[in-house]
């Protein structure tokens, strides 16, 4: 039984420990002792983050109701507070102590707990006003909630509180969403006729030409068809919207003609630029405008590559109106413009200064602030001392948990100091991120910095890589969170799926656990090993090692089907993904960015625009 004296545990330090640096490693230890279940001494402490090892003990002892409820209370302001109250909310739940939990809730985003908090109020009868309201709010969603909303739903079912009408407003969420699953469970409580119109709109999705040729179907499900066809044969949905279209809305055929009109740019359609200049221009945006340029760009239209970037309103239609000039024989007018581009630290910019044949240019305004600066934001905001400790000891998503809950109450130029200061302790992601909130762009130290130097620079060496372009690759995969893990699963600083990392690591003969892979040293060598596998695939063609990198070598080799040879910039600019199109960009020019910023002058490497070949053609 853990003794009394621990629930209202308040660590601290001895009164040698008089210097952070004590202090630090005090904390470690009296939070290993926490983690191993022994006893600690009760004081006070100065300690920035002293809490936490309360929290910590907390977080391994929910049973300790008294002690959690006071540190809730003390602390309730604080990015810590609710982490804690969810979980022992989930420990309360378990053991059906319902009115306890009752009293401990706060609203909460987590679904699972604002579940558990209605079967609380269920099972203890308690005040039930608003209880009908927030159970339809969880049902009424496009996808399947966890199975702890399940006693709520079953409630909603037994009382009769869902609709035909909310049915099928779930029906639509789920089709949207494409959980057939879902829409088909929903149906069971329609009539007959209902249901099988669900199943006509199940089977719409499974086979959309062949459901198309039905003429006696709803105009919703016809509408979703012909989308849903345009995605593999925009020629046949054309042809069935033509069919259909006077049973729709003018604004429901403008929205479909939209979707038309950019699948054709994918699928090269001959008509695609007639198709995207008949889009109502008030659904004109900026995809549009891109699928325009796609095209004038892949038929080498450069009449119309002027036109449309006529306007010159961003440095990417500066580029290509210059291009275009080049191309129609007005050099002079095509040479001002590119050494107008050129002036800029970027993708358009260094292209510019390639057409004219000169140095790249990296404009650069540091950021200056003396050590009073930096105290006085310390002391404003002491959840960024409460940051800087926790990732100097290594808790380092505590430390951004802190950092965040800190972002936003800042100013522009309070954000500039507290990305010096992050940068400053070597914790590059939150400078990097915390500057871009600020939306400063020329302090280019805290933009591209070089962490992990030795161990970069070992793998890019044993693999015969440029630094700087592994650099550019880490840059925009994790911006040096070595901790990362994105939504579909890839890990650490050059975001390694496992499965991927698994079999780079056979081929060295490394044991590898997934948890492995946050640790820098064998993430940049699996890395490394699987970028200079891509270069090797592609004939060392660093645009497409790079899109491959991003994307997957089997759609960058479609690609280049599809696309053939055009000139570096024109393939670049054809890649469909919108977000493999931004990363390449960005890849290639942060690679002279870093090189610059290691060797200190601007005669650096241009981009790496190899020439891109095919079967088709040579250069």
């Amino acid at each position: 039984m853990i003794k009394k004296i621990l629930l209202l545990l308040i660590i601290s330090f001895t009164t040698q420990a008089n210097t952070l640096l004590q202090q630090r490693w005090q904390f470690k230890d009296a939070h290993k002792d926490i983690v191993n279940g022994k006893s600690l001494s009760i004081a006070v402490s100065s300690y920035p983050i002293a809490h936490y090892l309360r929290y910590f003990y907390l977080k391994l002892h929910l049973t300790e109701t008294i002690a959690i409820q006071q540190f809730l209370t003390e602390y309730k302001d604080s990015p810590i507070a609710n982490p804690l109250r969810q979980s022992w909310l989930r420990h309360l739940a378990k053991k059906k102590d319902w009115q306890t939990f009752i009293s401990a809730y706060t609203p909460q985003k987590n679904t699972i707990l604002q579940c558990y908090f209605l079967k609380a109020l269920l099972k203890t009868q308690n005040n039930l006003d608003g209880f009908t309201k927030q159970a339809i709010d969880l049902w009424l969603v496009g996808k399947s909630q966890a199975k702890e909303c399940n006693p709520i739903f079953k409630y909603l079912y037994a009382h009769q509180l869902i609709t035909t009408e909310m049915r099928w407003q779930r029906i639509r969420l789920a089709m949207g969403k494409g959980n057939i699953k879902i829409a088909r469970f929903i149906a069971n409580g329609l009539s007959d006729s209902d249901r099988e119109t669900v199943t006509l709109w199940y089977l719409m999705h499974q086979n959309p030409a062949k459901i198309l040729k039905k003429s006696k179907t709803p105009a919703f499900i016809l509408r979703d068809g012909i989308k849903r066809l345009a995605r593999k044969n925009v020629k046949k949905a054309y042809k069935y919207w033509k069919k259909y279209k006077i049973q729709f809305s003018s604004q429901e055929n403008a929205e479909l003609w939209y979707d038309i009109a950019l699948r054709s740019v994918t699928q090269n359609h001959p008509q695609a630029a007639q198709w995207l200049d008949a889009v109502s221009e008030n659904l004109v945006d900026n995809q549009v405008k891109q699928a325009k340029l796609q095209v004038a760009l892949s038929q080498k239209n450069w009449e119309k590559v002027k036109k449309l970037t006529y306007s010159q309103d961003t440095i990417q239609w500066q580029y290509w109106h210059a291009r275009a000039l080049e191309q129609m024989q007005e050099p002079k007018k095509a040479e001002k413009l590119f050494q107008k581009v050129s002036k800029n630290r970027d993708y358009y910019g260094f292209l510019s200064a390639d057409r004219l044949g000169i140095p790249y240019q990296f404009p650069s305004s540091p950021l200056e602030f003396n050590k009073t600066t930096q105290k006085t934001l310390l002391q404003k905001y002491a959840g960024l001392v409460r940051a800087r400790e926790l990732y100097f000891i290594g808790q380092a998503a505590l430390a951004r948990l802190e950092w965040q809950f800190v972002l936003p109450k800042l100013n522009t130029e309070e954000l500039k100091i507290a990305a010096s200061l992050a940068h400053k302790w070597g914790w590059h992601d939150r400078a990097i991120i915390s500057l871009a909130a600020a939306k400063y762009w020329d302090e280019l130290e805290i933009r591209f910095p070089a962490p992990f130097y030795d161990i970069v620079h070992t793998h890019a060496h044993e693999k015969q890589l440029d630094a700087a372009y592994v650099y550019a690759i880490m840059r925009q995969e994790s911006g040096y969170q070595s901790d990362i893990r994105s939504s579909t699963g890839a890990l650490g600083l050059m975001q390694l799926m496992p499965a991927t990392a698994k079999q780079l690591a056979r081929k060295q003969k490394i044991s590898l656990r997934k948890l492995n892979l946050i640790i820098p040293n064998i993430n940049v060598n699996l890395g490394t090993a699987y970028l200079k596998k891509l270069l090797k695939r592609f004939n060392n063609n660093h645009i497409l090692a790079t899109a491959a990198y991003n994307a997957g070598p089997t759609r960058v080799k479609r690609w280049l089907k599809k696309y053939g040879c055009h000139e570096q910039d024109i393939w670049i600019e054809l890649i469909p993904f919108s977000q493999t199109r931004k990363y390449v960009k960005h890849v290639l020019s942060y690679t002279p960015i870093l090189e610059f910023m290691m060797v200190k002058h601007q005669q650096v490497t241009p981009m790496r625009l190899d020439v891109i070949k095919t079967g088709k053609c040579s250069h």
